[in-house]
């Protein structure tokens, strides 16, 4: 295993996904990870704790998670995906984990949940009315 570090540009990002295998985040907190995304959107296969926000709702045919802090499932999954990558699986995993990505980080995906969010809010502060009503009142 090698860790490739971190990148402080794009082209830096990018040279270090093209060399990577997998992105493997034990997180015991990350809400979301960009880096999870980004990397999916390469075709690399993750592994991640149950921390990772960006872990939820992915198929996990697409994505191994493990609960944070048990180490025994974290070396469980890893080794699993070292097995698939070295039967040759490398590029059906690329071609879903990139499917993934656009799938679930499409902008218009995102752009959708963060309306919902937003008008889920104001309907809140103003008493669980959705806000064209409060409008025209």
């Amino acid at each position: 295993m090698i860790v490739i570090g971190s990148a402080s540009t794009a082209s830096g990002a990018i040279c270090r996904y093209i060399s990577a295998d997998a992105l493997i985040q034990p997180s015991q907190y990350q809400p979301f990870a960009l880096t999870f995304g980004e990397v999916l959107a390469s075709g690399i296969p993750v592994i991640a704790s149950d921390e990772v926000g960006a872990t939820k709702g992915v198929d996990p045919r697409r994505c191994t998670v493990f609960k944070a802090g048990h180490l025994d499932a974290f070396e469980a999954a890893v080794r699993a995906l070292l097995d698939r990558l070295a039967s040759g699986a490398k590029p059906d995993i690329a071609t879903i984990a990139r499917a993934e990505a656009c799938c679930l980080f499409s902008i218009e995906r995102v752009v959708d949940r963060i309306l919902l969010s937003f008008e889920a809010t104001l309907a809140r502060r103003n008493g669980g009315e959705p806000l064209w009503q409060a409008r025209a009142s």
